[in-house]
Parts: structure tokens; C-alpha cells; sequence
């Protein structure tokens, strides 16, 4: 929100595992 980072997230399977959810994290000049 700050348009520092970019955070989207994946809602397959479950959270805590390799192949579930995946929350990622994108850092750079994002401008809106």
C-alpha cells in the first residue's frame, strides 16, 4: 500500500505447507 511493496497471495491448499498457500512478497518503486 505504501508503493514499496507488493504483497499478492495464492489460496491453494493450506497454509503451512510447500504446496499450499503461498504469500509473496514484491519489493521495488511500485507506483499507483
Amino acid at each position: 500500500p505504501d508503493g514499496k511493496r507488493l504483497y499478492f497471495s495464492s489460496q491453494r491448499g493450506t497454509s503451512g505447507s510447500s504446496s499450499g498457500g503461498i504469500t509473496y512478497e514484491v519489493t521495488g518503486p511500485f507506483r499507483s
